[in-house]
């Protein structure tokens, strides 16, 4: 088989289950993402034929990198951060319109971090609270360039691929 093929063969089958319901499923506990990207390494040694058990296990990351694949973490990562581009260009369903607020609305003076275009992060005590979306959301957000947060010119398709690919050479 091709590269492109193994490619193919791993967004059939894998990559869009690891997706689905990221954003639910992915402000969970590190121990369940780890299960997670576990099964992904696993599933990536198969398709290689590479040994997934002994002492000769071989690594999936220098395969994922053949292949241009994103590791669990950054996939969870990236859809956090196209929901927060889709908030910002208004293309979430009114539901959302509150979910998050500038820090520049909240502040009356101009701050570094209010300036770059980030979002308010309200206080949270527990580690329950870190962990919803809207939170990990805004810690992702904040370390964005902020050519990457205003991010306009395109629209569509043409917009979330130059964002995808400009997240990937930031990563």
């Amino acid at each position: 088989m091709s590269l492109i093929q193994l490619k193919q063969l791993y967004y059939s089958l894998v990559k869009q289950n690891i997706s689905y319901a990221s954003l639910a499923w992915g402000s969970g506990f590190k121990v369940q993402l780890k299960k997670v990207q576990t099964e992904q390494h696993t599933v990536i040694i198969t398709i290689f034929f590479a040994t997934n058990f002994g002492k000769d296990t071989e690594s999936a990351f220098p395969l994922m990198n053949l292949l241009n694949i994103l590791s669990v973490t950054s996939i969870l990562k990236l859809q956090a951060l196209k929901f927060a581009h889709h908030w910002r260009s208004k293309a979430l369903p009114n539901i959302f319109y509150n979910y998050f607020q500038y820090a520049s609305d909240i502040h009356s003076y101009d701050t570094g971090y209010a300036c770059n275009k980030n979002f308010y992060k309200p206080c949270t005590r527990t580690n329950i609270g870190k962990q919803y979306v809207s939170s990990i959301v805004v810690d992702l957000w904040q370390d964005l360039p902020t050519s990457l947060k205003t991010l306009n010119t395109l629209t569509g398709k043409a917009k979330e691929f130059l964002f995808k690919t400009q997240f990937r050479k930031k990563k």
